[in-house]
């Protein structure tokens, strides 16, 4: 009996292994029809290109393909292991990189990059569980908190209640802060009769595992047109005190675009910063015009930075929110050609202290990078997607470029 069970785990194993060897030779076959695309450098440091992956989709006749492409080369979908095709997403995300490092903690907890923190000290969570009515109305809305003491090594975890769920068709979590003892939960609430949106800031107390505060910092309502709110985006290579939320109007504009339909523009039309440390939230004065018309970008430590096309290029608009004053103002050039897309087709990218551009061509062949220090406004690096050296590209092919990704910045 022994040995006919050994023979069933040895011919079992023997399958397995087989299979994964020719998943993995049919996937190396499948990727040798598909050509090779790098970043490659027109000037500048090449290093400063190193940490991008750009999101694209390949195109050519019957065959299509979602790639990634950076320095070093492009990846197809088909080449990516048998367990990163299962998981799928963002193989560069924050949620990816804490599930390397802290894999007992992370077990059973959702793949969301905004519902995690990370310092020195903790690795703090929080996601909204909810019950469903009818089988498709969300309802009994509850946080799932966790937190992980580094230097202690103990996890905490609870479910707590949202304050006033019945007042709510749904909770989404925007950012998680932990920071003297208690954990900041920032969340875009939509009230049950979907006339108003609402900006909240959950104050628990992780270890005692209690509620302590709610606060509204925003409120708007539908009934006199579409307005949006939420948070600008965070840089997380900085220790950051303040989260900035915007409130936006939608308005038609009587240009149209391709498809002859209307199309309509955001305008800024409240900016506030709330301080993690102090509780305190103060309305963002907007000086200037130029600042009224250009969209919030980025948060990075005290600075808070705007982005607008200008004529030639870029305009980054940098607002310190503790002097509240605007303490630069550049516009980074970036050179065109008859190829190159309207910039409004580009991809922008704010972190680590850099702009990030990425524009496609008219035709859907190529692309062209550019990389800028906002602090100083020089351009560090341009870049053009181009077939890897020695490849020979097929006639009829389009790539498309989706996203601009960079390692670190999460």
């Amino acid at each position: 009996m022994h040995v006919k069970k050994y023979w069933r785990l040895i011919l079992l194993a023997t399958v397995i292994v087989f299979s994964v060897g020719v998943y993995y030779v049919q996937a190396k076959i499948a990727a040798d029809r598909f050509p090779d695309f790098a970043i490659r450098k027109v000037s500048g440091d090449e290093r400063e290109a190193e940490p991008i992956y750009i999101d694209g989709f390949y195109n050519e006749g019957n065959k299509e393909e979602t790639l990634w492409i950076r320095a070093g080369g492009s990846e197809y979908w088909r080449q990516r292991s048998y367990f990163d095709r299962l998981e799928g997403g963002n193989f560069i995300s924050f949620t990816k990189h804490l599930q390397k490092k802290y894999r007992n903690f992370m077990r059973g907890k959702e793949e969301n990059d905004a519902y995690y923190f990370e310092d020195r000290d903790f690795v703090g969570y929080a996601a909204i569980e909810t019950n469903l009515l009818r089988g498709y109305e969300p309802t009994d809305f509850a946080f799932t908190v966790a937190c992980l003491d580094k230097k202690r090594k103990d996890t905490v975890s609870f479910r707590l209640p949202v304050p006033d769920r019945e007042r709510y068709t749904m909770v989404y979590v925007e950012k998680v802060h932990v920071m003297n003892g208690v954990m900041k939960v920032i969340t875009t609430n939509q009230s049950y009769n979907s006339n108003s949106i609402e900006s909240h800031v959950y104050t628990i107390d992780w270890k005692r595992k209690k509620m302590l505060s709610d606060e509204t910092v925003f409120s708007v309502s539908q009934k006199n047109g579409e307005m949006l709110v939420y948070p600008v985006s965070f840089d997380r290579t900085k220790l950051d005190r303040y989260v900035v939320f915007s409130k936006r109007s939608l308005e038609e504009v009587p240009e149209k675009d391709e498809e002859g339909d209307i199309t309509t523009q955001e305008k800024t039309v409240e900016l506030a910063a709330y301080d993690l440390e102090t509780g305190e939230r103060k309305k963002i004065g907007l000086p200037e015009k130029t600042v009224a018309e250009a969209e919030p970008a980025l948060v990075s430590g005290s600075t808070l930075y705007f982005q607008k096309l200008a004529e030639n290029g870029i305009q980054i608009i940098a607002y310190d929110l503790e002097k509240g004053k605007i303490i630069s103002d550049r516009v980074f050039a970036v050179p065109r050609s008859e190829r190159d897309s309207s910039l409004r087709d580009s991809i922008i990218k704010l972190t680590n202290e850099r702009i990030y551009v990425a524009v496609p061509d008219t035709d859907a062949k190529t692309g062209k990078i550019l990389i800028g220090d906002l602090k100083s406004g020089k351009t560090l690096y341009e870049g053009r997607i181009a077939a890897k050296e020695g490849e020979d590209l097929p006639k009829g092919y389009r790539i498309t470029l989706l996203d601009l990704n960079v390692e670190g910045s999460f």
